[in-house]
């Protein structure tokens, strides 16, 4: 794995699962991420309550991101704190490989970031692009907002 897909996986951060006491919020999507035929399942969590059906945002979540085979075998792409913001995430098609790749999108106050991530299979992901610090500032604005 890539140094950059290393870092996206916080060694400091607990691994979760969908479902696990404190991680309610929950967004998956089946594909056949790494091309051998067989369907997996890619899990985006964020460690929050919900209240009445909807999360409970406060100051700073963790956010994971995995991979799980249909064995359960499960493989983290992404684990970090994101201050004061959110990770979005969807699949597209990667330019080189004619299977989906994981779009991630962190974006706080102060920052966005984006990452394509290559799954290959079980402990083998790669992130394939990446955006870093694309800051308000630098943002195209304009009317109507």
């Amino acid at each position: 794995a890539s140094d950059v897909y290393k870092r996206q996986v916080d060694p400091s951060v607990p691994l979760a699962l969908a479902g696990d006491p404190g991680w309610e919020y929950q967004r998956t999507v089946e594909a056949d991420l790494d091309g051998d035929g067989v369907v997996e399942r890619a899990v985006l969590i964020a460690q929050v309550l919900l209240y009445r059906g909807r999360p409970l945002w406060e100051d700073g979540h963790v956010w994971q991101v995995y991979v799980e085979e249909p064995d359960g075998a499960r493989t983290y792409v992404y684990a970090r704190f994101v201050p004061n913001g959110t990770v979005k995430a969807c699949l597209t098609k990667s330019a080189e490989q004619n299977i989906p790749t994981i779009i991630l999108i962190e974006r706080t106050p102060d920052r966005s970031s984006t990452y394509e991530i290559l799954y290959s299979g079980p402990e083998q992901a790669q992130v394939i692009d990446s955006v870093r610090e694309c800051a308000p500032q630098h943002e195209f604005t304009g009317t109507p907002d």
